[in-house]
């Protein structure tokens, strides 16, 4: 979509003439490795990417919050009171989130118009909701002249998702949306928010983000289960070392403390995070060297551990991975996002690329039954203000 197309869409929902209407525009993510990581303290290596959500707002005048979608059919006004009471279901708790957010915050907002549209493939696993609650939270801090920082505004929108939407996310998502710039991958420390800007010159290969079709309906619960899994796998390696998260254990530590975990599937959810953890790094270092090979070897390995270790994989994923494996010029593919459907991502030579669409395509509508998505990774956007239209007109 395009801005010419959110000004219409405003101008059909809310008409023309009044205050003027701010622009925004908030980019998707794609995590090249590093997966179940964040909320453990650990090491993630997303990139923002040129899908992303749309925000057109105007100042009201009138006592309440009136939310839209292009996307969506379901919209309407909102209270204060009904924010506040968390009233809300669907895409709106997003948005509404971050109102409550900024309430909490002591901010008296005024009566606001807001119109979000996108073209980030709903339920893929690209951050979809992140990319909501950021545009969301960085309009209000522009519209409102707040000046409040970046991470401020990041840790706002992690924790609306974690206590008014109810999902127990950690921080990549909202801080790969809010700090993605073009070209870049970032290299993030989830325990202490420090990050590297790392170059993501993939040479003469690319990266694809292949949509499975798959709906991950299951995901809220499965890893909210997760993370408590993790929390009751490190309460048993405390015994043999203090730590703070899972990711305060090196795999050389966990390999000796392993016997310390009663639990098989407690033991095998901690493995995965360490191990991922090792995986971020080196694959750091493989980005640093040029080496596609040695990237595509940790993003395989990464997708094993998530499937046989973290079980958050699924048939349909499995399958495209599976799949990749057989198509020329593939270095390497995984999972990616939270799981349970969503959407791979894979390494391949550029020139190699339109073959291995058409190949995929084939092999997965045979196995899966299922038409599969294609976005090349194109990281040529960030979190920015695209304009101010005086009276949307």
């Amino acid at each position: 979509m395009d801005t010419l197309e959110l000004i219409n869409g405003f101008r059909k929902f809310f008409g023309e003439g009044g205050q003027p209407c701010h622009l925004y525009f908030a980019p998707g993510r794609v995590n090249l490795i590093g997966e179940h990581t964040d909320y453990n303290g650990g090491y993630v290596l997303p990139v923002s990417i040129h899908l992303g959500t749309y925000l057109a707002v105007r100042i009201s005048g009138r006592d309440e919050f009136a939310l839209r979608s292009l996307q969506f059919k379901d919209g309407g006004a909102l209270t204060r009171p009904g924010i506040r009471n968390k009233t809300i279901s669907g895409w709106m708790t997003y948005p509404a989130g971050i109102l409550n957010e900024f309430f909490d915050c002591g901010v008296d907002i005024p009566g606001i118009e807001m119109l979000f549209g996108g073209n980030i493939p709903l339920g893929s696993g690209l951050s979809s909701s992140a990319s909501i609650e950021m545009v969301t939270a960085f309009a209000l801090n522009e519209l409102l002249g707040l000046k409040w920082p970046a991470t401020k505004l990041i840790m706002l929108a992690q924790h609306a998702e974690n206590h008014y939407v109810g999902m127990n996310c950690g921080i990549m998502d909202q801080f790969a949306v809010a700090m993605g710039s073009p070209e870049r991958a970032i290299f993030l420390n989830c325990s202490t928010l420090e990050y590297e800007s790392v170059p993501a010159d993939m040479g003469d290969a690319v990266l694809i983000v292949t949509d499975s079709r798959k709906s991950r309906s299951l995901t809220q619960s499965a890893y909210n289960a997760r993370r408590s899994e993790c929390e009751n796998a490190l309460m048993h390696l405390r015994k043999g070392k203090p730590a703070d998260n899972l990711s305060g254990y090196t795999t050389v530590e966990f390999e000796r403390l392993k016997h310390l975990i009663p639990n098989e599937t407690l033991l095998r959810r901690a493995r995965h995070v360490i191990t991922e953890n090792d995986r971020v790094f080196r694959c750091v270092e493989a980005l640093r060297n040029g080496s596609q090979n040695r990237f595509g070897e940790l993003m395989y390995e990464s997708h094993v551990s998530l499937r046989d270790d973290y079980e958050v994989s699924c048939d349909e994923l499995d399958i495209l991975v599976e799949e990749s494996m057989d198509c020329p010029g593939v270095f390497g593919s995984r999972m990616t996002g939270a799981g349970f459907g969503g959407c791979t991502v894979t390494l391949v030579m550029r020139d190699q690329a339109p073959a291995f669409m058409t190949k995929l395509r084939n092999h997965y509508f045979r196995r899966a039954g299922l038409e599969p998505g294609f976005y090349p990774v194109d990281s040529s956007r960030r979190l920015e203000k695209l304009a101010v239209v005086p009276s949307c007109r």
